[in-house]
């Protein structure tokens, strides 16, 4: 009978790792690394090289390599290559495509529950370091040439597809402002492992400041009346809205999505009080307009039509 490989016989021990581990996405050197710490408890032979150890688990094993190719070339100098054990969902590989990333704008929405549509596009946040604050004022000419009917909202065009077909998830990665991970969690998924997400607060500011990544206005105000069924709380969301320090007034936008959702007379006159230096928008880009008076705010005008 021919000599069993180590590695054979460690299998069972590997594979009942990887079942139990919290992360089902990996790159090579977290897959070194892993054989690096594991390599006396598994026995496995000191000249074991860590392609040998990723080879043997693609091929024997329920590990398996896929690339991400960028759908914009110029916007991307190269795929990403991942290691993936069994089969991750869907918001697994989207954290595990970026490091250091977390699930925000619509992805987030769906996480918290807030719509019921399944994404197929997955948004993915990086921060960016950190950067000094703009010491400009604030002017009402400056706000309307940003927003007005003209304007375009700046998408990101880094954007991956997975070379399995049976994938049909586009992931988005967003260079987000640095905010040092302000409101985001850990949320365990049924199988018991976890990604990171922005919570149900930091996640209605971040679709009211980036509609577009949510499907739009009117997505968004669906989510804010399913959050405040949920018992979304402003005071939770004013901390974090000074800790993000935006230049722009977006408060302006959340009391009204807030207002027009069902949130408590309490809890709107909170936003209320906050300064309103300027006549904001809701969105870019808006062709027919309405003028909500509370909120200082240009909204579209079928958000404020008699038949909402």
């Amino acid at each position: 009978m021919p000599r069993r490989s180590r590695i054979s016989i460690a299998k069972p021990q590997i594979e009942a790792h990887l079942n139990q581990s919290s992360r089902w996405v990996y790159t090579h050197r977290q897959l070194a690394h892993l054989l690096e710490v594991y390599r006396p408890t598994w026995k496995l032979a000191w000249s074991m090289r860590a392609g040998q150890f990723i080879d043997y688990l693609c091929t024997k094993s329920h590990l398996r390599e896929e690339l991400f190719a960028p759908t914009e070339e110029k916007y991307a100098a190269r795929p990403i290559r991942r290691y993936l054990w069994r089969t991750p969902s869907f918001l697994e590989i989207g954290t595990g495509l970026f490091g250091n990333s977390y699930l925000s704008h619509g992805t987030a929405v769906f996480v918290h529950g807030l719509n019921d549509q399944l994404p197929t596009t997955v948004y993915v946040n990086r921060e960016q370091s950190p950067k000094p604050r703009g010491s400009g004022s604030l002017t009402q000419a400056a706000v309307d040439r940003a927003f007005g009917r003209k304007s375009k909202q700046r998408k990101s065009r880094l954007v991956y597809r997975s070379s399995d077909a049976a994938d049909p998830h586009h992931y988005v990665a967003l260079a987000g402002k640095h905010t040092d991970r302000a409101g985001v969690i850990e949320v365990r998924m049924p199988e018991g492992r976890v990604i990171d997400v922005t919570n149900l607060e930091r996640t209605l500011i971040d679709i009211a400041v980036r509609p577009a990544y949510a499907g739009g206005v009117d997505r968004v105000l669906e989510a804010y009346q399913v959050a405040a069924r949920e018992g979304a709380s402003v005071g939770r969301i004013l901390p974090l809205l000074e800790t993000l320090d935006y230049v722009y007034p977006y408060h302006q936008c959340i009391g009204f999505y807030a207002e027009r959702a069902g949130f408590r007379e309490s809890q709107l006159a909170r936003l209320e009080r906050l300064d309103k230096p300027v006549d904001f928008y809701l969105t870019y880009g808006m062709k027919r307009t309405a003028y909500v008076e509370r909120w200082k705010l240009f909204v579209p005008d079928n958000l404020v039509s008699d038949d909402r």
